[in-house]
């Protein structure tokens, strides 16, 4: 992996992001669409078995797309949590911070810059030195895996 590789890599949070809440939008929508779902009921006040039969088979619809649904968004997490534990595996503790910010809560290089009382050109160094440390950890691990 080249330096654009891990950065496409790490910048992949920001999209499972979104997808991770537009899916918690699908799901919460299909609650309230299941939420919104009632008996019918025919003149003599019983049920209506086809009714009843068409009601529950909904239910189970709606039931299986938010099971779907969880397990969609369990995968994204992970993937979430695996570019967490990247970013953890970088020596300096700044480095990991300016990582963190860019990638998982998504700021730009300058406000990171205010956070951390630092220049701009100071934690572009930083960043840039954590990327490589992170590009150089991936060549050893490959040549590691060939031998």
């Amino acid at each position: 992996m080249g330096i654009n590789d891990i950065k496409l890599y790490l910048n992949q949070a920001f999209f499972l992001d979104k997808q991770i809440n537009s899916l918690i939008k699908v799901k919460e929508e299909t609650v309230s669409l299941a939420q919104r779902c009632t008996a019918n009921y025919n003149n003599d006040g019983g049920s209506n078995p086809s009714k009843t039969n068409s009601q529950e088979m909904l239910y189970i619809k709606i039931i299986d797309q938010s099971e779907l649904i969880n397990q969609q968004i369990d995968k994204l997490v992970n993937i979430r949590n695996d570019i967490e534990q990247i970013i953890n595996t970088v020596s300096d503790p700044d480095g990991q911070s300016i990582l963190r910010m860019r990638y998982l809560a998504y700021m730009s290089m300058s406000d990171i810059a205010d956070i951390m009382g630092c220049t701009r050109t100071t934690i572009y160094r930083k960043y840039n030195k954590s990327i490589e440390e992170l590009v150089e950890r991936e060549k050893m691990s490959k040549q590691k895996n060939k031998g």
